[in-house]
């Protein structure tokens, strides 16, 4: 009689690990917001990654939307300085701060938690449970 082969336990397969990098990068374009926190909860209990990986891929595009938001309030902050009073009409080409922010979260959202997901999975290559 031969014994009954060992199975890994499912977290620690590439199969998991591959799920998990595609759910966090494109998890919130199906579900918006809700499917990159699953991707992103995920991504944490897969043993494929170093923490370092992990941290990188979860945090850089809350980093990218932070820099990229001050940046438009800044420019904002300059742009009304130097435009005078309030009292002034505002430019109908010259898109408000609200609408540069809602792009700039959208651009993350297409763009780089994609890119980050991407990432992983080319971390992933040639790397077997440890």
């Amino acid at each position: 009689m031969t014994a009954p082969v060992q199975q890994a336990p499912v977290m620690q397969t590439r199969g998991f690990a591959v799920a998990a990098a595609l759910v966090l990068g494109f998890g919130g374009i199906v579900v918006p917001a809700v499917g990159w926190a699953v991707g992103a909860a995920l991504v944490c209990i897969s043993p494929l990654w170093r923490r370092w990986e992990k941290v990188a891929a979860i945090v850089a595009p809350l980093v990218v939307l932070a820099l990229a938001t001050a940046i438009v309030g800044v420019a904002d902050a300059v742009g009304s300085v130097a435009g005078g009073s309030d009292m002034a009409p505002r430019n109908p080409l010259v898109p408000a701060p609200w609408d540069l922010f809602w792009w700039n979260v959208m651009a993350v959202a297409l763009v780089v938690i994609p890119a980050s997901g991407l990432w992983l999975l080319w971390r992933l290559r040639r790397r077997t449970a440890r």
